[in-house]
């Protein structure tokens, strides 16, 4: 997948046609491992690391599958038998796994996160506007859960990698009690499957939680914004803060677009954002409403969850002070009659005053929408102007559901190791130890 998105992506454009707007699914994450730097730290992508990141995963695929193969065949070492018998000790096996995995877990999220082993980690602002990839100084501030931090960044793999590494170290070193082992069907490989799926459960359930409603790890520049930013108009707000609107951030008056929430997108809308609308090409300004006793007027925005929504001019104090009608004989506050004109500062537009009702109008219904814009056609789309989801969405869809088939595998298989000797039929297996396997199929 990296491999095709490094094929077809446009990284000419990184403010108005970033990675999310053009569909890309894995490439922001690499992005945020410092993968896609190049020789002057600015994004490439044909840069070097990409390169061996993608050869690197391709070799430790083929090492999984290499292991794999040869654990199949060499079940029966000694050090997975269990008291010189021929039966696995699974305690054995999932303690050296966890062990392993936690190893790997760990200096991961250290070589990552401090940049010791590769450039760092992407940090940003809240508003997603000096985002770049750096090494950040650990602090070990010992929490609830005892989570290394990094200021605002939580390390989960630095805290998940020490506690795997003690688990796996005692269960390899400790044997529970028979009652223990009775309960929790310690001699079943059932049961040790039922036990490896509720971390992946819990993992993807974070990840999706965190993408969504977002965090310090999943910048803005690399996953756009989240649906909440919209909701609560905080870069509106950022923007109205800044007095020289001319001088705002192009990333900022982007964020500040409905067509960058990634709840207003279908998800079975196929193809990348920019199929809606096309390339952002220019603003045009931004925009006040007056009336004519000089009182500011302000556009009521689409909120996400709607397709359609009346425009609607509301005060400081969020009184009605103008709409366009849906129909003629409801037209109590029209524009026309309510005398609107529409002020436009910055942008390509510069200062101007419009006063020519279709004009107000067609400036209302597109402050609906938030920033206003100019766009380009893509080559090879049909623009349809139908709103889609960015990474966000489509991350958190694909990882909530794997999230219930983990949730809904884990019941099954614990169910079926607790609960082995009513679906079998045999209420008490022999005691004599057997070869692996053969009690399962009651030979």
């Amino acid at each position: 997948m990296l491999l095709f998105e490094a094929i077809v992506i446009d990284d000419s454009d990184v403010v108005f046609n970033p990675f999310w707007r053009q569909g890309m699914f894995v490439w922001p994450f690499c992005a945020r491992l410092g993968l896609l730097l190049g020789a002057n730290g600015a994004i490439d992508s044909s840069s070097f690391r990409l390169d061996a990141g993608i050869l690197s995963h391709l070799i430790l695929a083929g090492l999984m599958l290499f292991a794999g193969t040869w654990h199949w065949a060499f079940w029966d070492l000694d050090v997975f038998i269990l008291n010189k018998t021929l039966a696995i000790d699974l305690l054995r096996v999932f303690g050296i796994h966890l062990v392993l995995a936690s190893s790997v877990c760990f200096f991961f999220g250290y070589g990552h996160l401090t940049g010791s082993i590769g450039p760092g980690f992407w940090t940003t602002d809240s508003f997603g506007l000096i985002g770049q990839v750096r090494g950040i100084k650990p602090s070990f501030a010992l929490t609830a859960l005892s989570v290394y931090s990094f200021g605002s960044l939580a390390a989960h793999h630095l805290a998940i990698g020490c506690l795997g590494c003690i688990a796996g170290l005692w269960h390899v070193a400790s044997r529970p009690g028979p009652s223990l082992a009775n309960l929790f069907s310690v001699s079943n490989i059932e049961s040790a499957l039922a036990s490896a799926l509720p971390p992946v459960l819990g993992a993807a359930s974070i990840v999706s939680a965190t993408t969504w409603y977002g965090a310090s790890s999943c910048a803005n520049e690399l996953f756009g914004p989240n649906r909440f930013a919209w909701d609560s108009s905080v870069f509106f707000q950022e923007l109205l803060s800044r007095l020289d609107y001319q001088s705002s951030p192009e990333q900022l008056l982007l964020y500040d677009s409905i067509g960058s929430n990634p709840a207003k997108g279908g998800l079975f809308r196929s193809g990348p954002i920019f199929k809606s609308d096309g390339i952002v090409q220019n603003w045009l300004g931004h925009l006040d409403f007056f009336d004519p006793n000089g009182n500011i007027l302000v556009v009521r925005r689409m909120p996400a969850f709607f397709e359609t929504f009346p425009v609607i001019l509301v005060d400081q104090v969020g009184e009605v002070r103008a709409d366009i009608a849906f129909r003629r004989a409801d037209a109590l506050f029209s524009i026309e009659s309510r005398g609107i004109f529409a002020n436009l500062e910055g942008g390509i537009l510069g200062r101007q005053v419009l006063q020519t009702a279709s004009l107000v109008k067609s400036l209302a219904r597109k402050a609906q929408l938030g920033q206003v814009f100019t766009f380009t056609p893509v080559a090879g789309f049909s623009l349809d102007r139908v709103f889609r989801t960015s990474v966000r969405g489509w991350f958190t869809l694909a990882h909530s559901l794997f999230t219930f088939g983990f949730l809904v595998g884990h019941i099954w298989h614990g169910g079926r190791a607790f609960f082995r000797d009513i679906w079998l039929g045999v209420l008490s297996l022999t005691s004599k130890t057997v070869e692996y396997g053969l009690n399962e199929k009651l030979c």
